[in-house]
């Protein structure tokens, strides 16, 4: 009997966590729809009300930390989410700009048993405004006993005006941490690399598509990192720059 009922109460409880997750994302997505360009009085409080109700729900409740929000995503939400499933990045447009988009982040990691969720502060300058990014990969790499996460993410600076960026995190404790000079370059030891491309005159999508003819390229089974040669003016040879992991940081080929 007793078997029966802990069985009972077991699947009661996985019932009920799933309703609170499908609640917590039906809350998420109600506040994200109210982000609309069109009613720009409201804008910055629809954004900031949003990113305090993630906040709020991927700070407490670990299930958020591998569920995968259909429903947000498919509004345009995008969610990046680390191989060993322990750190996660959510970018969404706050729809405050034209051509050029500008993005907010949460960011999302695991801390022993704790789930703890930050931002970094961009930069506010109004004659020259960080317009952020949207992070679309995470793969995990290990040096010595220490574990960093790669993370790739693209700006859209205007119509055809795009930004690429693969840089390093790292979890210490309760901290995450995104300077980790894991690329030696000829000026020295960086955490990131990033380039700008001009697409004017080349097809391509709008819808935030990733187009690997001119994105990063990483190949987690060589470790190596692979990067447009980008020409004057924006424009790509088809040609690639090269970095690959030594067992200590990756060097240029």
């Amino acid at each position: 009997m007793k078997i029966v009922f802990a069985i009972i109460f077991l699947l009661l409880s996985s019932c009920l966590s799933a309703q609170d997750i499908k609640t917590i994302e039906a809350q998420l997505k109600e506040s994200f729809l109210k982000i609309d360009f069109k009613n720009e009085k409201s804008l910055v409080k629809s954004n900031e009300d949003f990113e305090k109700l993630l906040l709020k729900f991927t700070s407490s409740n670990p299930e958020t930390m591998s569920y995968d929000f259909k429903d947000l995503t498919s509004c345009g939400l995008t969610i990046a989410t680390s191989e060993d499933s322990m750190f996660r990045i959510y970018s969404w447009d706050t729809r405050s700009g034209g051509t050029m988009h500008f993005f907010e982040n949460v960011f999302q990691f695991k801390s022993g048993q704790n789930i703890i969720s930050r931002k970094f502060l961009q930069n506010k300058d109004e004659d020259h405004p960080d317009p952020g990014c949207f992070y679309y990969q995470i793969n995990d790499i290990i040096v010595g006993n220490r574990k960093f996460y790669i993370a790739q993410s693209q700006s859209i600076l205007s119509t055809s005006l795009f930004a690429y960026r693969i840089q390093f995190f790292s979890v210490k404790g309760s901290r995450l941490f995104d300077d980790n000079r894991m690329i030696k370059t000829r000026s020295g030891f960086r955490n990131d690399l990033k380039y700008e491309v001009d697409l004017t005159n080349t097809l391509y999508s709008e819808d935030n598509e990733i187009n690997s003819g001119y994105s990063i390229i990483y190949d987690k089974q060589t470790k190596t990192i692979m990067l447009p040669v980008v020409l004057e003016g924006g424009k790509i040879n088809g040609k690639k720059i090269i970095y690959q992991f030594n067992g200590e940081y990756f060097n240029k080929l």
